[in-house]
């Protein structure tokens, strides 16, 4: 150490405090395996260091932070989204589902139920922002009691238990490890990763990864040939940017002119017509809540696929009355016309460029049930009206057939005498 010029900072600050980095389960043998070695030019007055209990091994963690220079940073809040183990909390869903039976109630009396809808989604959004807080805050309290008290424990000099307190110790340990590993399932989640092996002790890998996901915001950009970091000048930025990009450039006079120059155009028949036209139906409704893909982000309001999947019996009705209330006065309701776009960095592209950034609309939930209802119903009748050459994206039908076609004809002037010759269309 004299010839690095470093020194070992625990010792510096706790001459006479006997502690320790490791101990076996038992707490039979404990020992100091590590040091806290920084340069002896810095002031132990402007360092902190600590030894913290971990979860999932018998080494505890050290920590050493040293206070250098105060940095400004800009905190950005994302938009919220519902935790669904919320969910599985009964006086959750007790209290849920009170809110839908009393708006239910409202609406049907007013007989307005977009309206009622938009406040109830807003007041189940209130509620378990509201729970998903408190719960975190004592989680979090939990969880600082829980170490302070293995901290007690292991900083005991001299370190000999009774077998009562061995026996508390090693529960505390666990009740610590089960905290990690619930926090870690959710990192899991986030991470939107796809496997995960039975018994796998790693979770800092699916932190890491979360973490790593959640890096996808501007700190900094270049406009117009300046590179600014001001969270405003890049909001406004990026407005004016997309909101050009997505600009309805809809002319009907070009659109119908457009549609009477088609002719011999495939049309459906009356009873596809019918089909695609008829009432939506509570089956319907409930078939697209069933269909909904989990672990999926939702729109502006927060709520996800599990939540509807969890209260589809008591929402079904509220939201065949509402889709069909919106579709007789021709329009949505606020949320459903709402879209979140969240930018995701193309790989191995400049980030200071805008254009490097991939736009993705995220939306509500309710709007995706709407719109699967009606894909459901469009695609019963796109065979009759769609060529077979259209092979891509067409159900029972595969792009393979196309590349087949087209080696049949190559392989053709080879087995038939024939004159023949390919052309391109422009």
């Amino acid at each position: 150490m004299q010839k690095f010029d470093i020194k070992d900072f625990w010792r510096e600050k706790f001459p006479n405090l006997k502690s320790f980095t490791w101990n076996n389960k038992a707490c039979t043998a404990m020992s100091r395996i590590d040091y806290w070695l920084a340069s002896c030019s810095l002031q132990k007055e402007n360092i902190l260091i600590n030894i913290l209990p971990m979860p999932l091994t018998d080494h505890k963690a050290v920590s050493f932070n040293v206070s250098l220079q105060s940095f400004s940073s800009n905190n950005y809040n994302s938009y919220w989204k519902l935790n669904n183990s919320i969910l599985d909390n009964e006086s959750v869903k007790v209290t849920i589902r009170s809110l839908i039976a009393q708006y239910w109630k409202l609406a049907q009396r007013s007989n307005d139920y977009c309206n009622y809808w938009e406040l109830l989604k807003f007041e189940i959004g209130k509620f378990l922002r509201n729970y998903g807080n408190v719960l975190a805050k004592a989680r979090k309290h939990e969880e600082e009691i829980i170490i302070s008290k293995i901290i007690a424990f292991t900083q005991r000099s001299p370190p000999i238990f009774s077998d009562d307190e061995k026996i508390e110790l090693i529960a505390l340990q666990k009740h610590l490890d089960d905290i990690y590993k619930r926090r870690a399932e959710g990192a899991f989640i986030r991470s939107r990763q796809r496997w995960l092996e039975k018994g796998e002790q790693n979770s800092a890998y699916f932190f890491q990864l979360e973490k790593s996901h959640s890096k996808n915001s501007i700190s900094h950009l270049n406009i117009n040939g300046i590179v600014t970091h001001d969270p405003r000048s890049i909001a406004d930025y990026c407005s004016s940017f997309y909101s050009s990009l997505y600009e309805s450039r809809f002319n009907e006079k070009v659109t119908l002119d457009f549609l009477d120059s088609l002719i011999n155009t495939k049309s459906v028949s009356e009873g596809k017509k019918e089909l695609c036209d008829n009432p939506i139906c509570i089956e319907e409704v409930l078939h697209a809540i069933k269909e909904l893909k989990l672990n999926k982000s939702p729109g502006v309001d927060g709520l996800i696929s599990e939540f509807y999947k969890s209260f589809s019996e008591e929402l079904a009705p509220f939201l065949l009355k509402f889709f069909s209330q919106s579709i007789e006065l021709g329009k949505l309701p606020p949320t459903l016309t709402q879209g979140l776009i969240t930018l995701i960095p193309k790989p191995k592209k400049d980030a200071l460029l805008l254009d490097n950034w991939r736009p993705i609309c995220l939306l509500n939930i309710d709007y995706k049930i709407l719109a699967s209802i009606f894909s459901v119903r469009i695609k019963k009748t796109l065979d009759l009206i769609i060529d077979d050459t259209q092979s891509g994206f067409m159900r029972n039908r595969h792009i393979s057939n196309n590349i087949r076609l087209v080696l049949d004809l190559i392989d053709y002037p080879h087995l038939y005498s024939d004159k023949s010759f390919f052309f391109r269309l422009p």
